[in-house]
């Protein structure tokens, strides 16, 4: 068992299911004067759900 993966697995399931979350609430996020468009949490859901997964199995 690797517990570095497994950890760093639940750390990316919570960043995807809050990009979900935030895509699901239709949440505005700004920084600075620039308003983050919806598209770029839906590639964060897909890629952090991918890279979690791929940890789980290497963590077993």
């Amino acid at each position: 068992m690797k517990p570095f993966s497994k950890i760093a697995s639940i750390i990316l399931a919570i960043i995807a299911l809050l990009h979900l979350a935030r895509v699901l609430l239709q949440n505005a996020v700004m920084v600075d004067d620039v308003s983050i468009p919806m598209w770029v949490s839906i590639v964060i859901f897909i890629a952090a759900t991918i890279l979690s997964m791929g940890l789980w199995r290497e963590s077993k």
